[in-house]
This record gives structure tokens, C-alpha cells and sequence, in this order.
């Protein structure tokens, strides 16, 4: 399993969490765990945000293959895809 450090938070966020892990008999760590596992789901507008981004980096062929194109695997024409 991964690990993540977080720099810089406010005391105060700290001291909060710290108080609900204990109030709920856990640790901070775990508190903290399930925080971000409750969180982690994409939200509706996160999956259209990500398949509008899919969708503008593969556009669709300007031209529609035609029935022989397809049946000869594109003919002469070869498809490069860059997934950068």
C-alpha cells in the first residue's frame, strides 16, 4: 500500500480530526483513512469532467471508414493512437 505526507495543515484541522478519531475510539491515522476512502468515489460532474477530456484527446476520424476499408483493416491507412 501507498503512502501520502501532508505538509502544512492548520493546527486546528489537526487537533479536530484528532478529536473525532477519539471520540470514535480510533486513530488518527484510521480517521484519516476513512476519510478519504468515503471520499474517493467520483462525483457525477468528476466522470462527465473526465469523459468530456477523453472525448476532445481521441476526436473521431474526419472521414468515416467505408464497409471495404473496415473489412481490409483499414486498407492502407494505419492508425497511430498517442496516449500521452
Amino acid at each position: 500500500m501507498g503512502q501520502v505526507l501532508i505538509r502544512n495543515l492548520d493546527d486546528n484541522l489537526i487537533e479536530t480530526y484528532k478529536t473525532k478519531a477519539r471520540l470514535k475510539g480510533k486513530s488518527l491515522e484510521q480517521e484519516l483513512r476513512d476519510v478519504l476512502e468515503r471520499n474517493a468515489p467520483f462525483t457525477r460532474e468528476e466522470r462527465v469532467a473526465l469523459t468530456k477530456q477523453f472525448h476532445a484527446h481521441f476526436k473521431a476520424p474526419v472521414t468515416p471508414l467505408t464497409k471495404d476499408e473496415i473489412r481490409e483493416g483499414f486498407g492502407a491507412v494505419d492508425v497511430f493512437i498517442d496516449i500521452r
